[in-house]
Protein backbone atom coordinates (compact mmCIF):
# COMPACT_ATOMS: atom_id res chain seq x y z
CA UNK A 1 0.00 0.00 0.00
CA UNK A 2 2.79 2.60 0.12
CA UNK A 3 4.83 1.46 -2.09
CA UNK A 4 1.96 1.24 -4.45
CA UNK A 5 -1.08 3.21 -3.27
CA UNK A 6 1.08 6.25 -1.59
CA UNK A 7 0.07 5.31 2.14
CA UNK A 8 2.17 6.72 4.38
CA UNK A 9 4.32 3.85 6.00
CA UNK A 10 3.03 4.97 9.95
CA UNK A 11 -0.84 4.47 8.84
CA UNK A 12 -0.63 1.05 6.80
CA UNK A 13 -1.11 -1.21 9.61
CA UNK A 14 -4.33 1.15 10.49
CA UNK A 15 -5.78 1.00 7.39
CA UNK A 16 -5.23 -2.37 6.36
CA UNK A 17 -7.15 -3.42 9.65
CA UNK A 18 -10.01 -0.98 9.01
CA UNK A 19 -10.31 -2.33 5.25
CA UNK A 20 -10.43 -5.96 6.50
CA UNK A 21 -12.93 -5.30 8.89
CA UNK A 22 -15.32 -3.31 7.02
CA UNK A 23 -15.17 -5.13 4.10
CA UNK A 24 -13.87 -9.28 4.38
CA UNK A 25 -10.23 -8.41 2.86
CA UNK A 26 -8.15 -5.29 2.26
CA UNK A 27 -8.46 -5.74 -1.16
CA UNK A 28 -12.04 -5.69 -1.39
CA UNK A 29 -11.73 -2.80 0.91
CA UNK A 30 -9.69 -0.77 -1.28
CA UNK A 31 -11.70 -1.78 -4.45
CA UNK A 32 -14.78 -0.25 -2.88
CA UNK A 33 -12.86 2.72 -1.88
CA UNK A 34 -11.99 2.98 -6.08
CA UNK A 35 -8.87 1.84 -6.38
CA UNK A 36 -8.11 0.52 -9.69
CA UNK A 37 -5.78 -2.69 -8.36
CA UNK A 38 -4.25 -5.32 -10.56
CA UNK A 39 -5.45 -8.53 -8.62
CA UNK A 40 -2.76 -10.71 -9.81
CA UNK A 41 -0.21 -7.85 -9.12
CA UNK A 42 -1.19 -7.73 -6.10
CA UNK A 43 -1.08 -11.15 -4.53
CA UNK A 44 1.94 -11.31 -6.25
CA UNK A 45 3.38 -8.68 -4.39
CA UNK A 46 1.30 -9.57 -0.96
CA UNK A 47 2.26 -13.03 -0.84
CA UNK A 48 5.80 -13.33 -2.36
CA UNK A 49 7.52 -11.58 0.94
CA UNK A 50 6.08 -14.31 3.02
CA UNK A 51 8.92 -16.79 4.20
CA UNK A 52 6.59 -20.21 3.38
CA UNK A 53 9.12 -22.72 4.38
CA UNK A 54 10.04 -21.12 7.88
CA UNK A 55 5.69 -20.48 8.64
CA UNK A 56 4.81 -24.10 7.23
CA UNK A 57 6.22 -27.86 7.29
CA UNK A 58 4.36 -31.33 6.92
CA UNK A 59 1.94 -32.07 9.30
CA UNK A 60 1.34 -36.19 9.12
CA UNK A 61 -1.57 -36.02 11.92
CA UNK A 62 -3.38 -33.29 10.10
CA UNK A 63 -3.06 -35.08 6.88
CA UNK A 64 -4.49 -38.37 8.56
CA UNK A 65 -7.28 -35.98 10.18
CA UNK A 66 -8.61 -34.90 6.86
CA UNK A 67 -8.20 -38.46 4.65
CA UNK A 68 -10.63 -39.59 7.55
CA UNK A 69 -13.37 -36.96 6.75
CA UNK A 70 -15.77 -37.62 4.01
CA UNK A 71 -14.21 -37.27 0.12
CA UNK A 72 -16.04 -34.43 -0.97
CA UNK A 73 -13.42 -32.16 0.66
CA UNK A 74 -12.53 -28.13 -0.86
CA UNK A 75 -10.41 -25.46 -0.19
CA UNK A 76 -12.59 -22.22 0.52
CA UNK A 77 -9.86 -19.00 0.28
CA UNK A 78 -10.00 -15.67 0.24
CA UNK A 79 -6.65 -15.63 -1.37
CA UNK A 80 -4.94 -16.54 -5.05
CA UNK A 81 -4.72 -20.19 -6.01
CA UNK A 82 -0.95 -20.14 -6.19
CA UNK A 83 -0.87 -19.27 -2.38
CA UNK A 84 -3.29 -21.96 -1.24
CA UNK A 85 -1.23 -24.70 -3.77
CA UNK A 86 2.24 -23.56 -2.12
CA UNK A 87 0.48 -23.80 1.54
CA UNK A 88 -1.07 -26.97 1.10
CA UNK A 89 2.06 -28.72 -0.43
CA UNK A 90 4.14 -27.27 2.36
CA UNK A 91 1.68 -29.08 4.87
CA UNK A 92 1.39 -32.07 2.72
CA UNK A 93 -2.22 -31.79 2.32
CA UNK A 94 -2.43 -30.99 -1.73
CA UNK A 95 -4.17 -34.26 -2.04
CA UNK A 96 -6.25 -34.41 0.29
CA UNK A 97 -9.10 -32.05 -1.55
CA UNK A 98 -10.87 -32.10 -4.19
CA UNK A 99 -10.19 -28.76 -5.30
CA UNK A 100 -9.34 -25.50 -4.34
CA UNK A 101 -12.09 -22.66 -4.49
CA UNK A 102 -9.82 -19.59 -4.37
CA UNK A 103 -9.86 -15.48 -5.00
CA UNK A 104 -10.19 -16.26 -9.07
CA UNK A 105 -12.90 -18.80 -9.42
CA UNK A 106 -15.40 -17.13 -7.04
CA UNK A 107 -14.33 -13.92 -9.36
CA UNK A 108 -14.73 -15.78 -11.87
CA UNK A 109 -18.06 -17.15 -10.99
CA UNK A 110 -19.35 -14.12 -10.16
CA UNK A 111 -18.40 -12.44 -13.21
CA UNK A 112 -20.24 -15.21 -15.24
CA UNK A 113 -23.35 -14.80 -13.84
CA UNK A 114 -23.30 -10.73 -13.46
CA UNK A 115 -23.51 -10.77 -10.21
CA UNK A 116 -21.00 -8.86 -7.42
CA UNK A 117 -19.79 -6.29 -10.67
CA UNK A 118 -17.89 -3.83 -9.73
CA UNK A 119 -16.09 -5.49 -6.20
CA UNK A 120 -14.22 -8.05 -4.76
CA UNK A 121 -16.64 -11.10 -3.85
CA UNK A 122 -15.15 -12.95 -0.56
CA UNK A 123 -15.82 -14.11 2.85
CA UNK A 124 -17.95 -13.24 4.83
CA UNK A 125 -20.16 -12.26 1.56
CA UNK A 126 -23.26 -14.51 1.51
CA UNK A 127 -22.64 -14.34 -2.21
CA UNK A 128 -19.27 -15.96 -1.70
CA UNK A 129 -20.60 -18.37 0.40
CA UNK A 130 -23.60 -19.28 -2.10
CA UNK A 131 -20.92 -18.99 -5.43
CA UNK A 132 -18.00 -21.54 -3.43
CA UNK A 133 -21.17 -24.11 -2.35
CA UNK A 134 -22.14 -24.27 -6.20
CA UNK A 135 -19.26 -24.71 -7.03
CA UNK A 136 -18.22 -27.68 -4.98
CA UNK A 137 -21.56 -29.13 -6.08
CA UNK A 138 -23.53 -28.97 -2.89
CA UNK A 139 -27.28 -27.93 -3.39
CA UNK A 140 -27.85 -27.95 0.32
CA UNK A 141 -25.66 -25.97 2.58
CA UNK A 142 -26.96 -28.01 5.74
CA UNK A 143 -24.60 -30.76 4.31
CA UNK A 144 -21.60 -28.83 4.06
CA UNK A 145 -19.27 -28.42 7.18
CA UNK A 146 -17.37 -25.22 7.11
CA UNK A 147 -14.19 -24.50 8.80
CA UNK A 148 -12.23 -21.30 9.50
CA UNK A 149 -10.22 -19.29 11.77
CA UNK A 150 -12.35 -15.66 11.27
CA UNK A 151 -15.42 -14.91 13.73
CA UNK A 152 -17.32 -13.06 11.16
CA UNK A 153 -16.45 -15.89 8.38
CA UNK A 154 -17.73 -18.80 10.35
CA UNK A 155 -20.89 -16.11 11.99
CA UNK A 156 -21.76 -15.86 8.11
CA UNK A 157 -21.09 -19.25 7.24
CA UNK A 158 -23.80 -19.94 9.72
CA UNK A 159 -26.21 -17.41 9.12
CA UNK A 160 -26.08 -19.28 4.99
CA UNK A 161 -27.14 -22.75 6.97
CA UNK A 162 -23.77 -24.58 7.21
CA UNK A 163 -22.33 -26.13 10.12
CA UNK A 164 -19.55 -24.54 11.19
CA UNK A 165 -16.52 -25.24 13.06
CA UNK A 166 -14.72 -22.66 14.54
CA UNK A 167 -10.66 -22.99 14.52
CA UNK A 168 -8.31 -20.97 17.10
CA UNK A 169 -10.31 -20.99 20.45
CA UNK A 170 -12.58 -23.26 22.23
CA UNK A 171 -15.06 -20.22 22.81
CA UNK A 172 -17.24 -20.44 20.38
CA UNK A 173 -18.58 -17.33 18.50
CA UNK A 174 -21.69 -16.31 17.02
CA UNK A 175 -22.55 -19.11 14.41
CA UNK A 176 -20.23 -21.72 15.91
CA UNK A 177 -21.24 -25.14 16.17
CA UNK A 178 -18.39 -26.64 17.14
CA UNK A 179 -15.14 -24.79 18.23
CA UNK A 180 -11.04 -26.25 19.19
CA UNK A 181 -7.96 -24.63 19.32
CA UNK A 182 -6.60 -26.80 16.65
CA UNK A 183 -8.10 -28.93 14.13
CA UNK A 184 -5.97 -31.56 15.75
CA UNK A 185 -8.31 -31.90 18.58
CA UNK A 186 -11.51 -32.18 16.08
CA UNK A 187 -11.63 -36.01 15.93
CA UNK A 188 -12.23 -36.30 19.60
CA UNK A 189 -15.03 -32.81 19.79
CA UNK A 190 -16.78 -33.78 16.31
CA UNK A 191 -16.42 -37.78 15.96
CA UNK A 192 -19.46 -37.40 13.96
CA UNK A 193 -18.20 -35.64 11.36
CA UNK A 194 -15.47 -38.22 10.27
CA UNK A 195 -15.90 -41.60 8.41
CA UNK A 196 -15.57 -45.15 10.45
CA UNK A 197 -11.85 -46.54 10.51
CA UNK A 198 -11.38 -48.86 7.43
CA UNK A 199 -11.72 -52.43 8.85
CA UNK A 200 -13.93 -51.46 11.61
CA UNK A 201 -16.69 -49.30 13.46
CA UNK A 202 -15.66 -46.43 16.12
Amino acid sequence: MERELGVPAGEVQERMAKLYYEHGTTLAGLVHEGHAIDFAHWHAAVHGTLEYADLLGPDPALKEIVERMPPERWVFTNADAAHAEVCLGLLGLRDCFKGVISFESIMKQAEEKGVGVGRVVCKPQRLAFDLALEAAGCAEASRAVFMDDSRRNIEAAGAAGLRTVFVGSTDKCPGADVAVTSLHELPGVAPELFRPPAGGSR
